[in-house]
């Protein structure tokens, strides 16, 4: 049933982008805005349902809740950076796109460091 209802939002907005282009092109960039934040907020109960269901996961084979949250994270900052790129893009900021890609990037592999250093620390307690 989301899917339905964040298509149909995605599909009028586009629509109505199309429509706002050819007579007031400064308003089409509002619309993506509302357009997004309809979308994201359309998205928060099953991202919700998303982190009890992983951290429920995470009960049942002993892993630390703290990993499942870091790649939940990581997860988050993947798609706000490609939404916040698309919009860059839109607007034929190239550079600034780049930029934001990086930044989600690094940003990743930043909360990343726990996992691997935890990952690294398990496989050297096997070679021992």
């Amino acid at each position: 049933m989301i899917l339905t209802k964040v298509l149909f939002v995605a599909i009028a907005s586009c629509f109505l982008i199309v429509l706002l282009n050819q007579h007031k092109p400064e308003f089409s960039l509002l619309i993506r805005f509302a357009a997004i934040l309809i979308i994201i907020c359309l998205l928060i109960k099953p991202l919700i349902e998303l982190s009890s269901s992983a951290a429920e996961l995470s009960e049942g084979i002993k892993l630390n809740n703290e990993y499942i949250y870091l790649l939940i994270k990581a997860l988050f900052v993947g798609i706000v950076c490609k939404i916040v790129c698309d919009i860059c893009n839109d607007t034929g900021n190239k550079a600034v796109s780049t930029c934001v890609e990086l930044t989600g990037q690094v940003t990743i592999m930043l909360l990343a460091i726990p996992l691997i250093t935890a990952l690294t620390g398990f496989a050297k307690g096997l070679l021992k």
